[in-house]
């Protein structure tokens, strides 16, 4: 399997509609003049299907203007005059030309959720230095870099040698960085690292988890060979969930189908504790 190795930004709307797309459950349209705050006129769902009762059951979501993020079910579709019944109706009046989001499967808040629920199970690298003045402050469980809990985070911890002593983060890349054995013990006052620390610069790195998205503009690094797979299992789990007997067992093997894949991409690309991995830069200092 050949991965992406070069991470992009995705925003929320953009992976909620890969989400989707893969499940072959978006149509992206607009609304046309005439359209109220209780149906929206939708012409172009007529070229994907006349059928009135294909769209019933749907999710719209409104992705721009007054009712931007709004989720509303699809109560009827008239093809003759392409117009759209919807539940509950807009809380504003609808924009010329609203920008919408149709889903036919699921509903897009249950995407969101997934989408959430596979953030919080990848693991990436972060880096976080400190400047040792006293071997009790160092790494102890308050020095921890945002997005850690748990001094178990650590995968590597190195001593390093700036290239200028005198400005030691000018030049990101130090003269030298060697590894640091060291043990992780738990106290009455908390976990802390023991190890043979002499006044100088270390350089830890740890594992934490990407943030969550609440927002269509935010957005995550999170290579999409891991998220993806991740949060299509979570999907086919919930639709399980739900489901009657007959459907669950479908779904829970498509769950399985995604959950192989996620593992193969996970084993090949996520941090592992106790694995030899390559420095990394500089990046803050205490």
């Amino acid at each position: 399997m050949v991965l992406n190795t070069v991470y992009h930004y995705y925003y929320l709307s953009q992976l909620r509609q890969k989400v989707a797309e893969r499940l072959d459950s978006l149509v992206q349209a607009s609304s046309y003049p005439g359209s109220t705050q209780s149906v929206l006129i939708v012409p172009a769902l007529t070229s994907v299907s006349g059928d009135s009762t294909y769209w019933s059951g749907a999710w719209v979501l409104i992705t721009n203007g007054a009712n931007m993020g709004f989720v509303a079910k699809v109560k009827d579709y008239n093809p003759s005059t392409s117009a759209l019944s919807i539940d509950p109706m807009l809380p504003n009046e609808p924009d010329m030309f609203a920008a919408l989001e149709i889903y036919t499967m699921v509903d897009p808040r249950m995407i969101q959720a997934a989408i959430n629920q596979a953030l919080g199970r990848i693991p990436r690298r972060v880096s976080a230095t400190w400047y040792q003045t006293d071997a009790r402050d160092i790494l102890g469980a308050n020095e921890l870099p945002a997005g850690c809990s748990n001094l178990r985070q650590l995968v590597g911890l190195w001593q390093v040698e700036p290239r200028d002593p005198d400005n030691p983060f000018i030049d990101p890349v130090p003269k030298t960085m060697t590894p640091l054995p060291y043990r992780i013990l738990d106290s009455a006052d908390g976990q802390f690292i023991e190890a043979d620390f002499q006044p100088g610069y270390y350089l830890a790195q740890y594992m934490d988890n990407y943030p969550a998205l609440a927002f269509d503009e935010e957005k995550t690094d999170c290579p999409l060979e891991l998220l993806m797979p991740a949060a299509l299992a979570a999907i086919y789990r919930m639709l399980a969930a739900r489901a009657p007997a007959q459907d669950a067992k479908r779904w829970e093997a498509r769950a399985k189908q995604f959950e192989d894949e996620f593992q193969a991409a996970a084993y090949q690309v996520m941090p592992r504790p106790r694995v030899r991995v390559q420095p990394p830069r500089l990046t803050s200092a205490r």
